[in-house]
């Protein structure tokens, strides 16, 4: 589970992932990169933040990756194969200036390379019907810059 290095507090996904581990929805080992939340719990291996060698075992490690929608987590993930579990960051709760993540995870989602969970009870669907929830495989699109440069390499 990871929130990534936004300044904004996000207890509402550990909370709601803790209750999933204290129902025992979730039973695997649960490893999270906090960020600026402020969250302590037994029931996760808890890290402030994690180097980037260090987040990347981990989501090579994990089997599905619960996170916030930023598009830098996301696409690293996809780019590992993982399913996902995106809940967006909402304003109104102070989670971020503004509702971007929730357009985020839209274009992702509805691309079917993510599923979005905006409660605790939509994470608990997701997970007990992971199996059967089939997701697009990512392919990561070339740059601008890749593209102009092999037409100009073409040229030559």
């Amino acid at each position: 589970m990871t929130v990534g290095s936004q300044r904004f507090p996000f207890p509402r996904l550990f909370q709601m992932v803790d209750q999933l581990i204290r129902d025992r929805v979730i039973t695997g080992k649960v490893i999270a990169q906090v960020g600026y939340t402020d969250y302590q719990s037994d029931n996760m291996d808890i890290h402030q933040f994690l180097q980037e060698s260090e987040m990347k075992e981990c989501i090579r490690n994990s089997d599905i990756i619960v996170t916030h929608a930023g598009i830098g987590t996301i696409t690293q993930c996809l780019e590992s194969g993982k399913k996902i579990i995106v809940v967006p960051r909402k304003r109104e709760l102070g989670e971020h200036v503004d509702n971007h993540q929730i357009e985020i995870a839209n274009v992702f989602r509805d691309k079917k390379l993510i599923t979005v969970a905006n409660s605790q009870q939509e994470i608990q669907t997701i997970i007990e019907h992971m199996d059967s929830i089939h997701l697009q495989n990512y392919v990561r699109p070339e740059s601008e810059l890749v593209l102009a440069l092999k037409q100009y390499v073409d040229q030559l």
